[in-house]
């Protein structure tokens, strides 16, 4: 009964984890505007900092989501907030293809899907938003500037 117990825990453990990051990143965007005083391009650094904090807090998820996934349905379990992480359910089906590969000996050398190669590709993701999303400042400097620090 306590393995039972226990395998209940970790499923909500695992639940209220991604919910956290997602509460996380919903604050960062309420956090976005609410700053009324100073120049336009301050405001617009500001705006910007907190959509990326939301950014980054949403791919935390992912990535826990991509991590858990996997291991969860190797032992059957799906859990009901797999439906909000898409990708990491493609992984779980990709890697499904590959096991099925590997148990047929048909092809070892093709396409071979790890955790490393989704990390990878979720990166390739984060720098491809990154720059395409349109920026003001000429360079890392101009932003930093934007930003006044009390030292």
């Amino acid at each position: 009964m306590r393995w039972q117990e226990e395998y209940q825990i970790v499923q909500e453990e695992m639940r209220r984890v991604l919910a956290s990051f997602e509460w996380k990143a919903s604050w960062w965007e309420s956090q976005a505007g609410l700053r009324d005083n100073g120049d336009v391009q301050t405001l617009s650094g500001v705006s910007a900092y907190a959509y990326k904090q939301a950014h980054i807090t949403r791919q935390m998820a992912v990535r826990c989501a991509t991590s858990w996934l996997p291991t969860l349905d190797k032992h059957g379990i799906k859990p009901e907030w797999a439906k909000t992480y898409p990708g990491a359910m493609a992984l779980v089906a990709k890697i499904h293809g590959e096991e099925k590969k590997d148990n047929t000996k048909e092809d070892e050398s093709k396409d071979n899907v790890g955790k490393e190669d989704v990390e990878e590709e979720l990166d390739k993701e984060d720098m491809a938003e990154i720059e395409e999303t349109p920026s003001d400042a000429e360079s890392d400097e101009e932003l930093y500037d934007l930003f006044e620090y009390d030292d």
